[in-house]
C-alpha cells in the first residue's frame, strides 16, 4: 500500500458512493492525515464532480449538499478560505477535498470548489466507469471484462459522421461497425466520446 504521507498529496476521482462505503481509517500519527481504504488504495483527499442541491452559509463557515447520481454528501468550509461565494443550488461543480467522519457519518472537508460546465459531469462518469457503483455491489460483481480495442477507426468514423448533433448508433451500425455496442460502451467508459442524450454519441473534443 501506498503511504498517506505521499498518497495525501494526490485527490482521487471518485463516486459520492464510493466515499460514503469506503473504511474511513483513523492516523495514529497525525489527524490529519486520516483516509479512506478505497479500492485498495489509502485516499487521503478526493476529487468529485457533483451538483449542488442545497447550501448552508453562517459567517465564514458553511456547507453544501451534493449529488453525482450515485449519491449525495455533505461539503464542509471553515473560516475564510475555501468560500461558496458564486456558488448556487443547481450548479454542477468539482469539489476537492479531505474525506472526514463525524458520528459515522463521511463529510468532505472541502479544500477547492469550482463551478464547471455540466458536460464535465458526464465525462467524469465515463471516466469512474465500474467505480461509480458503491463499494460494496463492485464486490459482488462477476469479473466480466470487455476485451474490445476500437482505435482510432470508429472515432474518425464519428467524426465524419457527426454533423453537430452527434451521430446515433444505428447509423454505426449501418457502417459495418462490428460489436458496435461493446465498442461504443469500452469508449465511454474510457472518456473518448460521450452521449449527448441516449443512443447518440460524440466524440469528446
Amino acid at each position: 500500500m501506498q503511504d498517506s504521507s505521499t498518497s495525501r498529496h494526490i485527490a482521487r476521482k471518485a463516486s459520492i458512493n464510493s466515499v460514503r462505503y469506503a473504511a474511513y481509517v483513523r492516523s495514529e500519527r497525525d489527524s490529519a492525515i486520516n483516509f479512506l481504504m478505497l479500492h485498495d488504495e489509502e485516499v487521503a483527499r478526493v476529487n468529485i464532480i457533483a451538483v449542488v442541491v442545497q447550501i448552508d452559509v453562517s459567517g465564514m463557515n458553511g456547507s453544501v449538499a451534493l449529488d453525482d447520481g450515485t449519491g449525495s454528501i455533505v461539503g464542509r468550509v471553515f473560516g475564510e478560505k475555501p468560500t461558496l461565494k458564486g456558488i448556487n443550488v443547481g450548479d454542477v461543480v468539482m469539489v476537492v477535498g479531505r474525506p472526514r467522519e463525524y458520528l459515522s457519518e463521511k463529510y468532505i472537508l472541502i479544500e477547492t470548489v469550482k463551478k464547471i460546465a455540466p458536460l464535465w459531469a458526464t465525462v467524469r462518469k465515463y471516466e469512474l466507469g465500474s467505480s461509480l457503483l458503491p463499494v460494496a455491489a463492485q464486490n459482488q460483481q462477476e469479473d466480466t471484462p470487455i476485451q474490445a480495442n476500437p482505435g482510432s477507426g470508429i472515432i474518425a468514423l464519428i467524426k465524419q459522421l457527426d454533423k453537430g448533433e452527434g451521430v446515433a448508433v444505428e447509423d454505426l451500425m449501418m457502417q459495418g461497425v462490428q460489436d458496435v455496442d461493446k465498442q461504443i460502451d469500452f469508449m465511454l467508459r474510457e472518456g473518448d466520446i460521450f452521449e449527448i442524450r441516449p443512443g447518440r454519441v460524440k466524440v469528446l473534443e
